[in-house]
């Protein structure tokens, strides 16, 4: 199944042979190309994670700032309920100082404002660094092959994550299948090829420095 994926994808290089001459790029380059593009979908992800763990963060103290608000009507509700009459001459009716509940929830407010404010600082610069990573991609893709490009992009619409994996020890570390060593000598050529029992594509571990 998997020496007949490698042919697969041979053949279809062989049709798209014209075209990827016409775009200036030799098939045997297609493998580095595919690394680069794995290391552009990487760091799209980790800055997606950056965005997801600050709205996280936000909607905490969302939570804690309703927790401590609720607590400070209760103790407001309370202590109209107790406030001494007009007649009682010995009651202190000087002002109460903040509660403690007050003193939380005013430091909450404080820290979600401040957040906020970082948070859009960083959304903004996060926005623009995804979106130089998405042009990055697509420039990427057109200088594959057609046939790799929707072989990507069709991962990507199926929730594929992630489409490109590394081969390490042997085995495509997307779904753990050990690969051939028809496969393993492909791919150590520059060759494209796409794992038989999960369809990612593949890339060689780069070396270690």
């Amino acid at each position: 199944m998997q020496d007949q994926r490698l042919v697969e994808h041979a053949t279809a290089r062989e049709s798209d042979g014209r075209e990827s001459r016409a775009a200036g790029h030799h098939p045997s380059g297609d493998g580095l190309l595919l690394a680069e593009l794995a290391g552009i979908d990487e760091l799209l992800r980790e800055r997606d994670a950056v965005w997801k763990d600050l709205v996280h963060r936000l909607d905490g103290l969302r939570r804690e700032i309703a927790v401590a608000s609720a607590k400070v009507q209760r103790s407001r509700s309370l202590a109209a309920r107790n406030t001494p009459r007009d007649d009682d001459a010995d009651q202190d009716t000087s002002p109460p100082g903040p509660t403690r509940d007050e003193v939380r929830a005013t430091r909450l407010t404080q820290e979600f404002e401040a957040t906020l404010r970082e948070t859009e600082q960083r959304r903004v610069a996060l926005h623009a660094e995804m979106d130089d990573l998405r042009r990055r991609r697509q420039a990427l893709l057109r200088r594959l092959p057609a046939s790799i490009s929707r072989a990507y992009q069709s991962l990507t619409d199926a929730g594929r994550t992630p489409v490109i994996a590394v081969v390490a020890n042997g085995a495509c570390s997307g779904c753990e299948a050990p690969l051939p060593e028809l496969v393993i000598e492909a791919l150590s050529q520059g060759a494209v090829v796409a794992c038989a029992c999960c369809e990612r594509l593949l890339r060689l571990a780069r070396p270690v420095e």
